[in-house]
């Protein structure tokens, strides 16, 4: 997990979007600069396909209610404090203590490793557990 969980978490609930609803599409924009100003996040309700090597899959292809969301970086922020307060739970892990490391694409195994911003413990780090007392 990482801030986009919890992006999308916020947005979810903000928005009161269908459990239908789905992200497909994260950006960090401007795309020229190395600097983030705000995320791009789209999403849509997708329809099942139904044949063929990816049968079972999500797809957006023809989706007629994308939806584009923008999120400021410090919007993110706010958002990863308002999860830590309201779950209390660790941003980063989303309360897993750990996060994804890497995958091997050719048998689909995924690996983790502890997570850096709560080192395992799934609570906030010290900075915002002040704030979700």
């Amino acid at each position: 997990m990482s801030v986009i969980g919890v992006i999308e978490w916020s947005l979810r609930k903000k928005n009161q979007l269908p459990e239908t609803f789905k992200f497909c599409s994260w950006a960090c924009m401007p795309k020229e600069s190395r600097e983030t100003i705000y995320y791009e996040i789209k999403g849509g309700t997708p329809h099942t396909i139904k044949s063929g090597k990816n049968k079972g899959r999500d797809s957006w292809k023809g989706c007629q209610d994308i939806t584009t969301f923008f999120v400021p970086v410090h919007e993110a922020k706010e958002m990863a404090v308002e999860y830590e307060v309201e779950t209390g739970n660790c941003y980063v892990c989303q309360g897993e203590g750990k996060t994804v490391s890497g995958m091997n694409f050719v048998s689909g195994e995924v690996r983790y490793r502890e997570c850096s911003e709560c080192g395992g413990t799934c609570k906030p780090k010290e900075l915002f557990q002040g704030a979700t007392q």
